[in-house]
Order: C-alpha cells, then structure tokens, then sequence
C-alpha cells in the first residue's frame, strides 16, 4: 500500500468521527488540536469548523 493511501483516508474517518458524537446526541466533544504543521493544519482547520456556532 502506498504511503500516501492512509493519507487519503483520513479526511473520511475524521468526518465520520465527528459525526458519530453528534448523532448520538451529545453536547461537547473535546478533541485535542495537533501541531500546526503538515496535515496537523488540515485537521486543526476541520477541528474549527466543526466547533464554529451553526444556525438550528
């Protein structure tokens, strides 16, 4: 397997990771941000979106 394959997984496991607190009704999910470099600035981006205030 390629090195890159996991890479390319990764943005469709953390949607779904995120989505799993949120449709088991949960209020918080605590996450810990990664380093801002390399894909750590990608995740930490998607880490805020999900975190910013959505209309109901």
């Amino acid at each position: 397997m390629p090195a890159s394959a996991p890479c390319r997984r990764l943005p469709r496991a953390l949607h779904e990771r995120l989505r799993e607190p949120d449709e088991q009704g949960h209020d918080v999910l605590v996450a810990c941000l990664p380093a801002a470099s390399g894909l750590g600035i990608a995740v930490r981006d998607r880490l805020s979106r999900a975190a910013a205030p959505r209309d109901s």
